[in-house]
């Protein structure tokens, strides 16, 4: 089996790793890929390394390709064209794809830890060599490149992360601290909506912090001042098997209501539910993806004039409003997802601007 680039896979003869490709065999978490009931998995790597356990027929076909480069990709790919060595370090490569894709670290497990070394090596050199994530328009093809560099690389690191220590020990140390911050921080986990409040010091790394809301779809960061962040987390854009998710609900009405509140120079913005990490955020414009994949510390958070009780009441009750009727799930493809998020996130809570009509359809 050998890698090819997207547009030159004969889809017949090809698996596809974390994505979709017409009529190529999906081993992938993409909403529509995680078909395979015996392989699906929460990571497109797991549901790789399940294949590979089970010694399917396809991974006979000659060609494996991606549209995209990321560590959860970068893993799948490897571990088909490695499948021994995949075998050897099975439960480590599962970590590699839970923190690279969920940014779910295991502070108190050691092999989770080790793991975090390869991710940050691995985004330390991909920034350098070439480009963030989301950097790239034409990534289908761009990332060509990368799959050509980071699959021998991996290898190695594999093979040995303490080699590649100049690449992941200065982010190691800011997790570290994180860490550190994170373990003081007040958490409550509002589990009728999958939300998960953390207030912390300061804003720190995701690897530090995400861990405390590891079953949460959601999470609510609250700093001091008055500044906060809501993000829907990546595991509520793909098909995840192990857990099971509420559909995304449209922020733009939660905006709507804040800034009907908010007095401060700024105004509540967000992006639409298929951005694969929707942030509400206090602002005067958009980020750009690449921005939003950056950690909280990368970025400036403004203080609201909206003080935390209030802001927290006002964002789990227009939640409780959208999710009390649905229940968490699974398979669920995106266009029932808009058309949930059409109905519950706008019309239940801005009733008066639809007609009954329209809220009947």
């Amino acid at each position: 089996m050998e890698f090819v680039a997207y547009n030159q896979a004969d889809p017949y003869r090809c698996i596809v790793v974390d994505g979709q490709l017409t009529d190529a065999f999906p081993l992938s978490h993409w909403r529509g890929s995680n078909i395979h009931q015996c392989l699906a998995d929460d990571t497109s790597a797991s549901i790789v390394l399940n294949a590979i356990q089970q010694n399917i027929p396809q991974l006979q076909f000659p060609q494996v390709t991606a549209n995209h480069y990321d560590i959860d990709g970068l893993v799948g790919v490897w571990s088909l064209l490695h499948p021994q060595k995949a075998l050897k370090y099975d439960l480590l490569l599962r970590h590699v794809a839970l923190i690279g894709d969920f940014r779910e670290v295991e502070p108190g497990n050691p092999l989770s830890m080790h793991a975090l070394k390869m991710v940050l090596a691995l985004n330390h050199l991909e920034k350098k060599l070439f480009y963030p994530p989301f950097g790239e328009k034409q990534e289908a093809e761009a990332c060509v490149n990368k799959f050509q560099t980071f699959i021998p690389l991996l290898s190695e690191l594999i093979e040995d992360v303490e080699q590649f220590r100049d690449a992941w020990e200065e982010d190691w140390r800011k997790i570290k601290h994180g860490l550190n911050i994170a373990r003081k921080a007040v958490v409550t986990h509002h589990t009728s909506i999958r939300l998960t409040e953390i207030h912390l010091a300061e804003p720190i790394p995701y690897y530090s912090f995400t861990w405390l809301a590891k079953d949460a779809d959601m999470i609510l960061s609250v700093y001091p001042q008055n500044r906060y962040e809501l993000e829907y987390r990546y595991t509520t854009w793909v098909d995840t098997a192990k857990r099971k998710i509420f559909p995304r609900m449209h922020l733009h009405p939660l905006a709507e209501i804040l800034n009907e509140r908010e007095i401060s120079p700024f105004c509540w913005i967000a992006e639409d539910i298929l951005d694969t990490g929707p942030i509400l955020r206090l602002g005067n414009e958009e980020l750009s993806r690449t921005e939003r994949f950056d950690d909280p510390d990368k970025r400036k958070i403004y203080s609201s004039s909206i003080i935390p009780e209030q802001f927290v009441k006002l964002t789990t009750e227009y939640f409780k409003n959208c999710y009390s009727t649905l229940i968490p799930s699974r398979y669920t493809d995106w266009k029932q997802i808009k058309e949930l998020a059409n109905l519950y996130s706008y019309a239940k809570n801005n009733r008066s601007r639809f007609p009954a009509s329209k809220l009947r359809e």
